[in-house]
């Protein structure tokens, strides 16, 4: 037997350029991977623990939460009322006058029943009212949460004796889930 050399053994797609290319591709999908990871790990993270807020302290405070609890409710729900219904007039227009020229094109035009259900009330209205829950009330909510945080009132809920996530996180989750 040999000794084992100092030399750096070379792999197989270390000298071409096409080698490299390949090792690069999989670097940046191995990235990709760990970030998809640890945004899940964080995700699942928040939900454990406020699951266990929720359970644990679902008696304290309730004349607190409850009430943040029904703001939530509005400002996720009542409030968007309004805007989901007119961009669920506009989207089912567009959708119902383009399945409407296709249909008539082929001569299918008895399905345009089911099409439309399935379609519009279905498939696209669920995803469009979720986006724009999201994309408004989330935002806010970010926003309030991290002005909480600079402001220093979660410190000032902590040194009061009081949880925090109870207090910010879950009448948002919950308030957010309802809508």
């Amino acid at each position: 037997m040999q000794p084992a050399s100092s030399e750096a053994v070379p792999t197989p797609s270390s000298g071409t350029l096409s080698g490299r290319i390949l090792d690069a591709y999989f670097a940046w999908i191995g990235r990709r991977v760990l970030a998809v990871s640890d945004l899940i790990l964080g995700l699942g993270a928040f939900a454990w623990i406020t699951t266990g807020v929720l359970i644990t302290r679902v008696r304290h405070a309730r004349s607190v939460v409850h009430p943040l609890i029904r703001l939530n409710v509005a400002r996720a729900g009542v409030r968007l009322l309004p805007m989901v219904t007119f961009l669920a007039v506009a989207l089912g227009m567009v959708v119902i006058g383009r399945t409407v020229a296709l249909l008539s094109r082929v001569g299918a035009t008895e399905f345009l029943g089911p099409v439309m259900v399935t379609v519009v009330v279905r498939e696209v209205g669920p995803l469009v009212t979720a986006l724009l829950v999201l994309a408004r009330v989330g935002t806010a909510t970010v926003i309030e949460l991290g002005t909480a945080r600079s402001l220093g009132e979660v410190e000032a809920l902590e040194a009061l004796g009081m949880d925090p996530i109870h207090y910010l996180v879950v009448p948002r989750v919950i308030g957010m889930s309802v809508a």
